[in-house]
């Protein structure tokens, strides 16, 4: 007999035990396996929605409020606001990017210790708590690096606006306040989109499939979960980055302190004055594209041959998630 967790169909279902043995998830059918992988990601998009509905119907009702002494200007002001309305929520979109992380974040982690018991392995608070000081230097180094480089590279092609637009939305994110940048952008967003992406999605691929399949597909699912081409080729390079260093260092905030670095990155590089000049120069450009690549490459390499990554693990193809005495017998 084995344990039947319904959370492994839903993951907020408390399991019903019928048995001794742990689970399989070799034995989930197709249907069950696609919907594991993918409803993290429908829940984030789901999170988002809703407090995006709510926040909008709050800043109506804030701006209707006044119609109840009857004035004409009053009655003209909610007229003339209510054309104004998508931008005035584009203005604030990051307050709500920062809303949804806020309510995701705690919901993810929860995910995260269910399939963590499902399968019998250490807690999630022992993912989140072992990195090591000396290597964040070259996470954070990496980041830094992938963010300038990568960049560069998918915006020299003129490939904007033929699926999305990154720059429009490039453009909404800069009309938000410079703190709301940062606390939505540099630290909720990253923490939230780790956590399902890495923590959920790519364990989940990785128990059906194998390290790199799982590497490759969740890097994909990252890359069009940003509906645009350009961040969608950007998300992929930096998703499979962001694999490495959870299986290298075997901790979720590896990935989390890397995206921070990235996001951070690409901040101060939209606040600095002479990267209009580096964009209008083409030579200058690719000339800086290629130290910024080269020394990623670098940096890898050196987290590769002195870091200590234990290739074993990372380059296993075969990887199976069975139950903890099949792990013991392993």
């Amino acid at each position: 007999m084995k344990i039947i967790d319904f959370t492994l169909c839903m993951g907020s279902i408390p399991g019903m035990v019928l048995g001794m043995h742990g689970i399989n998830m070799y034995e989930d059918s197709m249907e069950v396996k696609i919907w594991r992988v993918a409803y993290p990601v429908l829940l984030c998009l789901f999170i988002n929605m809703i407090v995006q509905v709510i926040f909008t119907i709050g800043v109506t009702m804030a701006e209707f409020s006044d119609l109840n002494d009857g004035s004409v200007w009053n009655y003209f002001s909610a007229y003339n606001f209510s054309g104004d309305i998508e931008r005035v929520v584009s203005e604030n979109t990051l307050i709500v990017t920062l809303l949804s992380g806020i309510i995701t974040i705690p919901v993810a982690l929860r995910l995260m210790k269910r399939d963590e018991d499902a399968a019998r392995y250490m807690p999630v608070k022992e993912h989140i708590s072992n990195i090591r000081f000396h290597s964040s230097h070259f996470i954070v180094a990496l980041g830094a690096l992938a963010s300038a480089g990568i960049s560069k590279v998918v915006t020299i092609f003129p490939i904007d606006n033929i699926i999305g637009s990154y720059e429009s939305i490039r453009t909404e994110f800069a009309s938000n306040d410079l703190i709301w940048q940062i606390t939505a952008l540099v630290f909720a967003g990253p923490c939230m989109e780790e956590l399902i992406f890495r923590g959920l999605v790519y364990k989940r691929i990785k128990r059906y499939t194998n390290n790199m399949s799982a590497v490759y597909i969740s890097a994909i699912m990252f890359g069009v979960y940003h509906f645009n081409l350009v961040q969608g080729i950007y998300g992929f390079a930096l998703g499979v980055l962001l694999c490495y260093v959870y299986e290298k260092y075997e901790t979720i905030l590896a990935p989390v302190l890397l995206h921070i670095s990235a996001n951070l990155t690409a901040l101060v590089i939209d606040y600095l004055p002479v990267s209009e000049d580096i964009n209008n120069n083409i030579y200058l450009k690719v000339l800086l594209m290629l130290i910024e690549v080269g020394a990623m490459v670098a940096v890898l390499w050196r987290m590769n041959n002195i870091d200590g990554i234990n290739k074993k693990r990372f380059h296993l193809v075969d990887i199976k998630y069975g139950t903890k005495k099949e792990q013991d017998k392993e």
